[in-house]
């Protein structure tokens, strides 16, 4: 364990490393008075539109989840959109992306509705899973673009390729795991290891015996699968959750694509979707809180690397993220708070 431990805290060294270094290139070779100027430049009816753009995506977003959870329970928007919001701000100060606002998303959705918490962890993950299967396939186009249109490193070519093949190898697993989702997915050897693990004794604790802790893992995760089969069997929703997750995501590249607008720099559409769509991958693979950091470096080299004065490339990618952090921080964070302030 003490071996993984710290190869895993190398390599996060290593990735940090890297990543501050690009920063440092990037800070050194920009003229920040020159970005700030674009900035103020910037056309304000642009801005607003993609003000707008970003806050009809999160609306967007939680009618999407809405019609997942609608098969489960009945419940308005107006509770579902703050506990989204909710789920996004706190997945901002967790490290890597999405993680740590899903559990508090299932919470306040089963406080509203009445749905055990593994019933609403399983409509969380039929939501993420559009969302991702969306953002793969932008990706895939994003890599292929990058690939034969824009001006990189062969090794960076080579890299994009090889993740793109593991993307495809990712969705023939989901393809295989959904295909043959049966509760249950735990062996009962699994469990032994889990219920006799040293350092979780005082969980072993809470429960009587062995059988006891195998009833009770395994009655919810039976529960979990079977919502979750119920969910995917709606094929309507599944339709629908798709082709909203696509959506949403579209419109995050219309958003930076409207920046671009306001700073009066004309590029193409398909540009500005490869570009965000890696520098999106790259902040989910990431450790650091919510990806920030490594999406915005990304953002901005790739920009110049497609012929975008680095100026400009920078005013954008501040506009563009600051927009997004102005809803997953700022909303986000009202949002947290009147979902405790306010009575179940």
């Amino acid at each position: 364990m003490a071996i993984m431990n710290n190869k895993s805290i190398a390599k996060k060294v290593v990735t940090a490393l890297v990543m501050f270094g690009v920063l440092a290139v990037l800070i050194i070779s920009v003229d920040w008075q020159q970005a700030y100027t674009v900035i103020q430049q910037g056309n304000p009816v642009f801005i607003a539109a993609a003000l707008a753009v970003t806050l009809a995506r999160f609306i967007i977003w939680s009618v999407k989840w809405r019609r997942t959870i609608s098969p489960l329970a009945s419940i308005s928007l107006s509770k579902v959109f703050p506990a989204l919001m909710t789920g996004v701000f706190l997945n901002q100060l967790t490290p890597g992306r999405d993680t740590g606002g899903e559990p508090v998303r299932a919470y306040y959705i089963s406080r509203y509705t009445g749905l055990k918490k593994r019933q609403v962890l399983a409509t969380i993950i039929v939501d993420k899973s559009g969302n991702y299967i969306a953002i793969g396939s932008f990706i895939g186009f994003a890599i292929l673009f990058i690939t034969l249109y824009m001006d990189v490193a062969s090794s960076i070519k080579f890299l994009f390729e090889a993740v793109l093949i593991l993307f495809l190898l990712a969705v023939v697993s989901a393809v295989y795991v959904k295909k043959n989702l049966e509760p249950p997915l735990l062996s009962a050897k699994i469990l032994r290891r889990i219920y006799f693990f040293g350092p979780l004794k005082k969980i072993r604790g809470k429960f009587q015996s062995y059988a006891v802790f195998e009833d009770y893992v395994m009655e919810r995760v039976t529960e979990f699968i079977t919502t979750l089969r119920e969910l995917i069997g709606e094929k309507k929703n599944v339709r629908d959750n798709l082709l909203l997750s696509f959506l949403i995501w579209l419109m995050v590249f219309i958003k930076t694509w409207l920046i671009f607008l306001a700073f009066g720099e004309e590029v193409s559409i398909f540009m500005v979707i490869a570009v965000e769509a890696i520098s999106i991958l790259l902040g989910i693979i990431s450790f650091l809180p919510g990806g920030v950091g490594a999406t915005e470096i990304t953002m901005i080299a790739l920009f110049r690397s497609a012929g975008i004065n680095v100026e400009i490339a920078t005013a954008v990618t501040i506009v563009s993220r600051g927009i997004y952090y102005v809803f997953s921080l700022g909303l986000g964070y009202l949002s947290f708070m009147y979902l405790k302030l306010r009575p179940t």
